[in-house]
C-alpha cells in the first residue's frame, strides 16, 4: 500500500498521489485526473467538507477493496486462515514539528 503525501507548493497544499489513487480517479472522471488542491491547511483538515469529497469515496473504495480482497483470500484457504484485527490509521501529517 503506496500511501498519498501531502506538499506546500507555491502556498497551496497539494495532494501527491500515488499511481493507484490517480487511476480511480480517472475512472470516476471519464479518463480525466485533475489531482486535489487546498489553499489553506484549514481548507484542507475541514472534516465536514472532507466527509462528502471526491478523494474520501475514492480513498473508502480502495481500502473497502483491499480488506475484502484479504478476506477472500485468507477464506479459500483452510489451513491459513488469517483474520484481520484492526486497522491503524498513520497520522494525517509528521514533520520536523510533530503530528497533526
Amino acid at each position: 500500500f503506496v500511501p498519498p503525501y501531502l506538499q506546500l507548493r507555491k502556498g497551496k497544499w497539494c495532494l501527491e498521489a500515488p499511481a493507484w489513487l490517480l487511476q480511480q480517479q480517472q475512472q470516476q472522471q471519464g479518463g480525466r485526473s485533475s489531482g486535489w488542491e487546498w489553499d489553506s491547511k484549514q481548507e484542507l483538515f475541514e472534516v465536514k467538507g472532507r466527509s462528502r469529497s471526491d478523494l474520501q469515496q475514492l480513498y473508502h473504495k480502495h481500502i473497502t477493496a483491499a480488506i475484502n480482497a484479504h478476506e477472500a483470500s485468507s477464506s479459500s484457504s483452510s489451513s491459513s486462515k488469517r483474520r484481520l484485527g484492526a486497522l491503524l490509521i498513520e497520522p494525517v501529517l509528521q514533520g520536523a514539528g510533530g503530528m497533526l
